[in-house]
């Protein structure tokens, strides 16, 4: 056989079983290479949008918070109120608001044992709601008015229907507000913070490790620690600061 023929026919019986073997196992090698690096890739990508969601709902829960207690309703003497003021208890706090700007006067004055009340027309509370009525007996000393909060069983129009008798007397123009009762608390067990509103709960954030409030001087601290991604990470801490406590 000349050479020239030689050399076609080994061309010509292609790779031998090592070979083949050999180039397989470098593919593979190659194919797991870039599986490992894309599943990195996606497991970090994965843990930054997770951490930035954590993050972000720790910020909007607590955004919320001081956009809330800013209008909370300073304590006031009364009965029936639920939560006049701020109630700050371990991984809670509590307080009443109108937070709508939901508010109306009396239009005829209201006595003590009376059911029915009737007021001015406009934003005018609905069943359910609870109110406040806030008699104001020396509007140079603010520490001197009594409140007393009931809850509307029915309205029609300007007549509103209560649940219970007034305990007292109060003047046309008195003010009718809407208190919305919040509270916002921590369910450990969960990781989550929970936002209650007039019996009404949701959840506003979530993987919380930590919620507390607490008062130093006039002011209200809000803090929440997020629960650490990965072992070894320090976890986020976010904190805002009310300067004037209601």
């Amino acid at each position: 056989m000349r050479p020239t023929a030689a050399i076609r026919a080994a061309d010509q019986r292609g790779m031998t079983l090592v070979e083949c073997l050999v180039s397989t196992a470098i593919g593979a090698a190659i194919a797991a290479g870039l599986c490992h690096a894309l599943l990195t890739y996606q497991s970090g990508y994965q843990g930054q949008t997770a951490r930035i969601d954590r993050d972000q709902q720790a910020r909007f829960a607590l955004d919320l918070m001081v956009e809330e207690l800013r209008v909370a309703e300073r304590v006031v003497r009364g009965s029936g109120c639920a939560e006049p003021g701020v109630h700050i208890g371990e991984a809670r706090v509590a307080f009443a608001a109108n937070l709508y700007d939901r508010a109306t006067a009396l239009r005829e004055e209201a006595s003590a044992g009376q059911r029915r009340i009737v007021v001015a027309m406009g934003p005018t509370p609905d069943p359910n709601d609870f109110i406040m009525l806030i008699d104001v007996a020396d509007r140079g000393d603010p520490s001197d008015d009594v409140a007393e909060c009931l809850k509307v069983a029915q309205r029609t129009g300007d007549q509103v229907v209560l649940g219970a008798p007034l305990t007292r007397s109060y003047p046309v123009g008195t003010r009718v507000s809407v208190s919305n009762q919040v509270t916002y608390a921590l369910d450990a067990r969960r990781g989550r913070l929970m936002r209650t509103q007039d019996g009404a709960s949701q959840r506003v954030a979530q993987e919380v490790a930590i919620f507390s409030a607490s008062a130093e001087g006039p002011a209200i601290v809000l803090r929440i620690e997020m629960r650490p991604a990965n072992l070894g990470v320090a976890p986020a801490v976010w904190r805002r600061v009310i300067a004037d406590r209601p």
